[in-house]
């Protein structure tokens, strides 16, 4: 881990944090519109605002910075061993890990608490989300490409029935296509995206097409 990597992550996690702070600033004029429409006063706690806007920004920067550091440290160890797998980038495995594990605790927690049925199954929700929403890995073998379904299958491209891939730089998506309609893609909340066309490429012997270019 160099001085670099460090500079870039925080000025990735301050650029995708510093939004929230900006945004609750800009709502101090709709708060203060609210409060002379509905009691007549202009006064707004604003104190309040900036002060949760400043906690909930501190902590999704903390989030976003240790993130993209792991996310470097990883980039750098897969290069090295030469892995061409491709996982969820961590930022989107954290937030989903988060989800199921808030689903678990709040469901053990209704339970010991004897609450209804529905309160107990209720936050299955977010077991599910967090399941849903985890990014499949994407593996470059030595003659296919393939992923994890979220239902226990496996999309498999062999090398020979690749047509086609292409790259998305609106949606940051890389796309493969299969003779018999097989997709496999690999978006922005997947690792590594730059080795990923680079190993396709290895793969196929063919270039990488970018959209409107």
């Amino acid at each position: 881990m160099t001085l670099l990597n460090i500079r870039s992550a925080a000025i990735r996690a301050f650029a995708g944090s510093i939004g929230i702070l900006f945004t609750a600033v800009l709502l101090i004029p709709v708060f203060a519109i609210i409060n002379r429409v509905f009691d007549g006063s202009w006064r707004v706690n604003w104190h309040l605002t900036v002060s949760v806007a400043a906690v909930l920004t501190a902590l999704w920067f903390t989030f976003l910075f240790i993130s993209q550091l792991l996310e470097d440290f990883t980039e750098a160890k897969r290069h090295e061993a030469g892995n061409r797998i491709f996982p969820g980038s961590m930022w989107i495995r954290g937030i989903s890990s988060g989800c199921i594990l808030l689903g678990i605790v709040t469901v053990i927690g209704s339970y010991r608490e004897d609450d209804a049925r529905w309160a107990v199954a209720l936050p299955f929700v977010f077991v599910l989300l967090g399941f849903v929403t985890w990014p499949r890995a994407i593996e470059i073998a030595n003659n296919e490409i393939r992923q994890r379904g979220r239902f226990f299958n496996t999309r498999i491209l062999p090398s020979n029935e690749i047509e086609s891939a292409t790259f998305d730089p609106s949606r940051r998506e890389i796309a493969v296509f299969g003779r018999n309609g097989t997709r496999i893609v690999h978006t922005l909340m997947h690792a590594d995206g730059v080795q990923f066309i680079k190993g396709v490429e290895a793969l196929t012997g063919k270039k990488v097409a970018i959209l409107g270019s």
